[in-house]
């Protein structure tokens, strides 16, 4: 029941971004430079999910979460992008960094607390947005 727009590249992508108006936006983090259509998608208002086919990346998630997007699924969690998807439609399209924290391993958790120690930049906006996700459910 949704209409899907698939390109094949960094000048497409942005053309569809600032002449059309989207529910959602899914960026490939390295397919078509991810983060600066990231910046794109968050400044037009369109809640935006980043996808990667590489193995977790807590700099590629630290980034995802300082320039807006709402959802991030590292290769290993890409089957259950559907839910990831659902629950962002379901909130709004609002952050849900709980959720995707939530369906992490243990092991990649413990990895972002350390460089999310507390009192740092990336520490207070973690903290900000994950409050913000919770709020809303």
């Amino acid at each position: 029941m949704c209409l899907v727009y698939k390109v094949p590249d960094y000048n497409s992508a942005i053309q569809l971004l600032l002449g059309f108006t989207y529910n959602m936006v899914i960026l490939d983090i390295m397919g078509v430079n991810g983060f600066e259509l990231l910046k794109i998608a968050v400044r037009r208002g369109f809640p935006t999910v980043m996808l990667t086919a590489q193995a977790l990346s807590t700099e590629a998630l630290k980034n995802s979460i300082k320039l807006g997007a709402v959802s991030f699924s590292p290769k290993d969690k890409v089957l259950e992008l559907p839910y990831f998807l659902e629950q962002v439609v379901l909130g709004s399209g609002r952050p849900i960094w709980k959720k995707v924290f939530d369906r992490l391993d243990p092991i990649t958790v413990v990895a972002l607390g350390r460089i999310g120690r507390k009192g740092t930049n990336f520490s207070r906006s973690l903290k900000k947005r994950s409050r913000k996700a919770n709020s809303n459910y």
